[in-house]
Protein backbone atom coordinates (compact mmCIF):
# COMPACT_ATOMS: atom_id res chain seq x y z
CA UNK A 1 0.00 0.00 0.00
CA UNK A 2 2.57 2.58 -1.33
CA UNK A 3 5.95 3.74 0.10
CA UNK A 4 7.78 4.80 3.11
CA UNK A 5 7.32 8.88 3.05
CA UNK A 6 10.06 9.61 5.48
CA UNK A 7 13.76 9.37 4.42
CA UNK A 8 15.64 6.47 6.61
CA UNK A 9 18.24 9.53 7.17
CA UNK A 10 14.87 11.27 8.91
CA UNK A 11 14.48 8.19 10.59
CA UNK A 12 18.08 7.71 12.02
CA UNK A 13 17.80 11.49 13.22
CA UNK A 14 14.76 10.52 15.37
CA UNK A 15 16.29 7.65 16.74
CA UNK A 16 19.32 9.73 17.67
CA UNK A 17 16.90 12.22 19.94
CA UNK A 18 14.39 10.04 20.97
CA UNK A 19 15.28 7.11 23.90
CA UNK A 20 14.71 3.71 22.58
CA UNK A 21 14.89 0.15 24.17
CA UNK A 22 17.17 -1.98 21.76
CA UNK A 23 14.24 -3.88 20.89
CA UNK A 24 12.13 -1.01 19.87
CA UNK A 25 15.19 0.14 17.66
CA UNK A 26 15.12 -3.13 16.40
CA UNK A 27 11.84 -3.77 15.60
CA UNK A 28 11.47 -0.07 13.81
CA UNK A 29 14.19 -0.79 10.96
CA UNK A 30 11.32 -4.06 10.58
CA UNK A 31 8.69 -2.48 10.21
CA UNK A 32 7.41 -1.05 7.19
CA UNK A 33 5.88 1.65 5.35
CA UNK A 34 4.49 4.55 6.82
CA UNK A 35 1.15 5.96 5.04
CA UNK A 36 -0.30 4.59 1.50
CA UNK A 37 -1.50 7.60 -0.06
CA UNK A 38 -5.22 7.10 -2.55
CA UNK A 39 -2.75 8.02 -5.11
CA UNK A 40 -0.37 5.16 -4.61
CA UNK A 41 -2.67 2.43 -5.15
CA UNK A 42 -2.44 0.31 -8.85
CA UNK A 43 -5.24 1.77 -11.25
CA UNK A 44 -6.40 -1.58 -12.13
CA UNK A 45 -7.13 -4.17 -9.12
CA UNK A 46 -8.56 -7.50 -9.31
CA UNK A 47 -11.53 -7.87 -7.65
CA UNK A 48 -13.52 -10.69 -5.68
CA UNK A 49 -17.03 -10.99 -4.89
CA UNK A 50 -18.44 -7.55 -4.03
CA UNK A 51 -20.07 -7.79 -0.93
CA UNK A 52 -19.56 -4.85 1.17
CA UNK A 53 -16.66 -3.69 2.95
CA UNK A 54 -15.56 -3.82 6.69
CA UNK A 55 -15.24 -0.43 7.33
CA UNK A 56 -12.99 -1.65 10.31
CA UNK A 57 -9.84 -1.10 12.12
CA UNK A 58 -7.87 -4.38 13.06
CA UNK A 59 -5.40 -4.18 15.94
CA UNK A 60 -2.81 -6.90 15.49
CA UNK A 61 -0.84 -7.07 18.91
CA UNK A 62 2.95 -9.03 18.02
CA UNK A 63 5.43 -10.19 20.43
CA UNK A 64 3.00 -12.49 22.65
CA UNK A 65 4.97 -15.26 25.26
CA UNK A 66 4.49 -16.38 28.63
CA UNK A 67 6.46 -14.00 30.05
CA UNK A 68 7.80 -10.95 28.67
CA UNK A 69 5.84 -7.92 29.51
CA UNK A 70 3.11 -9.92 30.97
CA UNK A 71 1.66 -6.56 32.69
CA UNK A 72 1.48 -4.91 29.85
CA UNK A 73 -0.01 -7.71 27.74
CA UNK A 74 -2.68 -8.57 30.44
CA UNK A 75 -4.09 -4.44 30.21
CA UNK A 76 -3.92 -4.74 26.30
CA UNK A 77 -5.93 -8.08 26.52
CA UNK A 78 -8.33 -6.69 29.18
CA UNK A 79 -9.11 -3.85 27.26
CA UNK A 80 -10.17 -5.21 24.58
CA UNK A 81 -12.16 -7.63 26.53
CA UNK A 82 -13.71 -5.64 28.16
CA UNK A 83 -14.65 -3.08 25.05
CA UNK A 84 -15.68 -6.88 23.18
CA UNK A 85 -13.62 -5.44 20.58
CA UNK A 86 -11.90 -7.88 18.27
CA UNK A 87 -7.80 -8.34 18.68
CA UNK A 88 -5.15 -10.57 16.48
CA UNK A 89 -3.03 -11.81 18.66
CA UNK A 90 0.43 -12.74 17.58
CA UNK A 91 2.21 -15.27 19.49
CA UNK A 92 5.26 -17.12 19.60
CA UNK A 93 4.28 -20.24 19.50
CA UNK A 94 7.32 -22.05 21.20
CA UNK A 95 7.14 -19.79 24.11
CA UNK A 96 3.30 -19.78 24.72
CA UNK A 97 1.31 -21.40 27.07
CA UNK A 98 4.34 -23.54 28.52
CA UNK A 99 4.15 -22.21 32.05
CA UNK A 100 2.22 -24.31 34.87
CA UNK A 101 -0.74 -24.83 34.30
CA UNK A 102 -0.08 -22.95 30.94
CA UNK A 103 0.26 -19.11 32.57
CA UNK A 104 -2.03 -16.42 32.91
CA UNK A 105 -1.10 -14.92 29.47
CA UNK A 106 -2.35 -18.53 28.24
CA UNK A 107 -5.31 -18.95 30.16
CA UNK A 108 -6.28 -14.70 29.14
CA UNK A 109 -5.63 -15.48 25.17
CA UNK A 110 -7.69 -18.62 25.78
CA UNK A 111 -10.33 -16.61 27.36
CA UNK A 112 -10.71 -14.10 24.45
CA UNK A 113 -10.24 -16.75 21.95
CA UNK A 114 -13.27 -19.01 23.34
CA UNK A 115 -15.07 -15.81 23.51
CA UNK A 116 -14.72 -15.26 20.18
CA UNK A 117 -12.82 -11.58 20.31
CA UNK A 118 -9.32 -12.98 19.60
CA UNK A 119 -7.82 -14.62 16.81
CA UNK A 120 -4.81 -16.50 16.68
CA UNK A 121 -1.45 -15.51 14.60
CA UNK A 122 1.67 -17.20 14.04
CA UNK A 123 4.65 -14.64 14.51
CA UNK A 124 7.17 -17.21 14.17
CA UNK A 125 7.29 -20.74 16.25
CA UNK A 126 10.64 -19.95 17.93
CA UNK A 127 12.31 -16.55 18.88
CA UNK A 128 15.99 -15.75 18.84
CA UNK A 129 15.88 -13.13 16.60
CA UNK A 130 15.79 -16.19 13.08
CA UNK A 131 14.10 -14.70 10.80
CA UNK A 132 12.10 -17.15 7.76
CA UNK A 133 13.85 -15.36 5.13
CA UNK A 134 17.17 -17.41 6.53
CA UNK A 135 15.02 -21.00 6.95
CA UNK A 136 14.35 -23.34 4.23
CA UNK A 137 11.49 -24.78 2.93
CA UNK A 138 11.19 -28.16 4.87
CA UNK A 139 12.40 -26.26 8.29
CA UNK A 140 9.51 -23.83 7.87
CA UNK A 141 6.92 -26.25 6.44
CA UNK A 142 7.88 -27.97 10.64
CA UNK A 143 7.53 -24.41 12.00
CA UNK A 144 4.40 -24.12 11.10
CA UNK A 145 2.97 -27.81 11.49
CA UNK A 146 4.62 -27.75 15.22
CA UNK A 147 2.95 -24.13 15.60
CA UNK A 148 -0.30 -25.15 14.49
CA UNK A 149 -0.19 -28.72 16.38
CA UNK A 150 0.28 -26.76 19.29
CA UNK A 151 -2.20 -24.01 19.01
CA UNK A 152 -4.79 -26.24 18.36
CA UNK A 153 -4.41 -28.11 21.66
CA UNK A 154 -4.16 -25.60 23.87
CA UNK A 155 -7.02 -23.33 21.85
CA UNK A 156 -8.85 -25.93 19.74
CA UNK A 157 -8.04 -24.73 16.18
CA UNK A 158 -5.03 -23.67 13.89
CA UNK A 159 -4.30 -20.39 12.89
CA UNK A 160 -4.74 -19.07 9.30
CA UNK A 161 -2.56 -16.17 9.94
CA UNK A 162 1.43 -15.92 9.64
CA UNK A 163 2.76 -12.55 11.28
CA UNK A 164 6.45 -12.94 9.97
CA UNK A 165 9.42 -11.83 12.93
CA UNK A 166 11.00 -8.67 11.61
CA UNK A 167 8.57 -8.74 8.39
CA UNK A 168 11.16 -11.14 6.64
CA UNK A 169 10.30 -13.87 4.39
CA UNK A 170 10.47 -15.92 1.46
CA UNK A 171 9.10 -17.56 -1.46
CA UNK A 172 9.87 -20.73 0.45
CA UNK A 173 7.19 -18.82 3.03
CA UNK A 174 4.40 -18.52 0.49
CA UNK A 175 4.95 -22.28 -0.50
CA UNK A 176 5.34 -23.93 3.25
CA UNK A 177 1.73 -21.80 4.29
CA UNK A 178 0.04 -23.30 1.02
CA UNK A 179 1.62 -26.69 1.89
CA UNK A 180 0.93 -26.76 5.39
CA UNK A 181 -2.15 -29.03 6.84
CA UNK A 182 -4.50 -27.03 6.84
CA UNK A 183 -2.83 -24.35 4.90
CA UNK A 184 -2.38 -20.97 6.32
CA UNK A 185 -4.35 -18.67 4.19
CA UNK A 186 -3.17 -15.17 5.14
CA UNK A 187 0.47 -13.37 5.51
CA UNK A 188 0.27 -10.52 7.52
CA UNK A 189 3.55 -8.13 7.03
CA UNK A 190 4.67 -4.84 6.48
CA UNK A 191 3.84 -3.10 2.78
CA UNK A 192 7.09 -2.24 2.06
CA UNK A 193 8.98 -6.16 2.71
CA UNK A 194 6.21 -7.61 1.05
CA UNK A 195 6.96 -5.35 -1.79
CA UNK A 196 10.55 -6.17 -1.98
CA UNK A 197 10.54 -9.82 -1.48
CA UNK A 198 11.02 -11.88 -4.48
CA UNK A 199 7.98 -13.99 -4.43
CA UNK A 200 7.13 -15.77 -8.26
CA UNK A 201 3.68 -17.18 -7.39
CA UNK A 202 2.04 -13.65 -6.24
CA UNK A 203 -0.42 -12.73 -9.04
CA UNK A 204 -0.94 -9.30 -7.96
CA UNK A 205 0.04 -6.57 -6.18
CA UNK A 206 -3.67 -5.48 -4.97
CA UNK A 207 -7.10 -7.94 -4.70
CA UNK A 208 -10.56 -6.81 -3.94
CA UNK A 209 -11.46 -9.68 -1.56
CA UNK A 210 -15.27 -7.95 -1.71
CA UNK A 211 -14.67 -6.82 2.26
CA UNK A 212 -11.75 -4.81 1.33
CA UNK A 213 -8.36 -4.02 -0.96
CA UNK A 214 -5.43 -6.08 0.25
CA UNK A 215 -1.84 -6.39 -0.95
CA UNK A 216 -2.13 -9.16 -3.22
CA UNK A 217 -2.73 -13.18 -3.36
CA UNK A 218 -0.11 -15.74 -3.81
CA UNK A 219 -0.70 -18.71 -5.37
CA UNK A 220 1.09 -22.31 -5.02
CA UNK A 221 -0.68 -24.99 -7.20
CA UNK A 222 -4.29 -23.51 -6.61
CA UNK A 223 -3.72 -22.89 -2.79
CA UNK A 224 -4.69 -19.20 -2.28
CA UNK A 225 -2.41 -17.29 0.16
CA UNK A 226 -3.68 -13.47 0.99
CA UNK A 227 -1.58 -10.35 1.32
CA UNK A 228 -2.90 -8.62 4.31
CA UNK A 229 -0.38 -5.84 4.37
CA UNK A 230 0.21 -2.84 6.95
CA UNK A 231 1.73 0.58 7.22
CA UNK A 232 0.21 2.02 10.89
CA UNK A 233 2.07 1.44 14.15
CA UNK A 234 2.22 3.31 16.86
CA UNK A 235 6.19 2.13 17.08
CA UNK A 236 6.41 4.07 14.08
CA UNK A 237 4.93 7.02 14.64
CA UNK A 238 7.07 7.99 18.02
CA UNK A 239 10.01 7.57 16.83
CA UNK A 240 8.89 10.52 14.28
CA UNK A 241 8.61 12.50 17.31
CA UNK A 242 5.04 11.52 17.51
CA UNK A 243 3.05 11.84 21.30
CA UNK A 244 0.24 12.40 22.93
CA UNK A 245 -2.80 13.85 21.31
CA UNK A 246 -0.95 13.95 17.79
CA UNK A 247 0.01 10.47 18.02
CA UNK A 248 -3.41 9.74 18.67
CA UNK A 249 -4.23 12.12 15.67
CA UNK A 250 -1.85 10.36 13.67
CA UNK A 251 -3.07 6.80 14.26
CA UNK A 252 -6.58 7.84 13.93
CA UNK A 253 -6.24 9.75 10.21
CA UNK A 254 -4.20 7.28 8.51
CA UNK A 255 -6.48 4.37 9.46
CA UNK A 256 -9.30 6.66 8.63
CA UNK A 257 -7.65 7.14 4.78
CA UNK A 258 -7.03 3.33 4.68
CA UNK A 259 -10.50 2.31 5.92
CA UNK A 260 -12.11 4.91 3.26
CA UNK A 261 -9.38 3.91 0.29
CA UNK A 262 -9.20 -0.15 1.02
CA UNK A 263 -12.21 -0.84 3.16
CA UNK A 264 -10.00 -1.53 6.41
CA UNK A 265 -7.19 -0.60 8.30
CA UNK A 266 -4.49 -2.50 9.96
CA UNK A 267 -2.68 -1.27 13.31
CA UNK A 268 0.16 -2.39 14.50
CA UNK A 269 0.67 -3.35 18.30
CA UNK A 270 3.65 -3.91 20.46
CA UNK A 271 3.47 -4.12 24.33
CA UNK A 272 6.85 -2.12 24.18
CA UNK A 273 4.13 0.58 23.00
CA UNK A 274 2.54 1.12 26.33
CA UNK A 275 5.37 0.15 29.26
CA UNK A 276 6.71 2.45 31.57
CA UNK A 277 10.35 3.08 30.64
CA UNK A 278 13.02 3.21 32.40
CA UNK A 279 14.58 6.98 32.57
CA UNK A 280 18.18 5.69 33.41
CA UNK A 281 18.52 2.28 30.92
CA UNK A 282 15.64 3.52 28.08
CA UNK A 283 14.41 -0.66 28.67
CA UNK A 284 10.98 -0.91 28.85
CA UNK A 285 9.68 -2.06 32.58
CA UNK A 286 6.80 -4.76 32.87
CA UNK A 287 4.50 -1.63 34.12
CA UNK A 288 1.58 -0.25 32.38
CA UNK A 289 2.35 3.82 31.37
CA UNK A 290 -1.54 4.93 32.01
CA UNK A 291 -0.73 8.00 29.53
CA UNK A 292 0.56 5.72 26.56
CA UNK A 293 -2.25 3.09 27.22
CA UNK A 294 -5.01 6.26 27.18
CA UNK A 295 -3.68 6.72 23.52
CA UNK A 296 -4.79 3.30 22.95
CA UNK A 297 -7.99 3.57 24.43
CA UNK A 298 -8.55 7.25 22.56
CA UNK A 299 -7.74 5.76 19.50
CA UNK A 300 -10.24 3.70 20.10
CA UNK A 301 -13.03 5.58 21.01
CA UNK A 302 -12.30 7.97 18.20
CA UNK A 303 -12.56 5.81 16.08
CA UNK A 304 -15.52 4.25 16.95
CA UNK A 305 -17.13 7.90 17.23
CA UNK A 306 -16.21 8.41 13.14
CA UNK A 307 -18.58 5.56 12.86
CA UNK A 308 -16.02 2.75 12.09
CA UNK A 309 -16.24 -0.51 13.06
CA UNK A 310 -13.60 -3.37 14.51
CA UNK A 311 -12.89 -6.84 12.87
CA UNK A 312 -10.36 -9.85 12.78
CA UNK A 313 -7.91 -9.70 10.33
CA UNK A 314 -9.38 -13.17 9.03
CA UNK A 315 -12.81 -10.93 8.60
CA UNK A 316 -11.02 -9.44 5.21
CA UNK A 317 -10.81 -13.06 3.09
CA UNK A 318 -13.79 -14.37 2.09
CA UNK A 319 -13.99 -18.09 1.39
Amino acid sequence: MGQNVVSRTSVVLLILIVPLSALMVATLFMEEGLFSSPEEVDEEIAHGEEIGRLNATIFKLGDVTDSSLTNVNLAIFDYFMAEKKPLTVGVIVEDFGNAAPHGIIYKKVKQGHDSGLFEMAIHGFSGGGTTYDQLDYETQLKHFKFANTKLTKLLGSPSEIFAPPRNKFSADTIRAMANSDPPISIISVGNQSDNITLNPYKLNSTYDTGKGIVGGISDVNGTKIYHVVHDISYLKFRTQNYTGDSLQDVVVQRAQANIEKYGFAVVILHPTDFCVIDEATGMCTNQVDPERFKILTDTVDELESLGYGFAKMGDVVVR
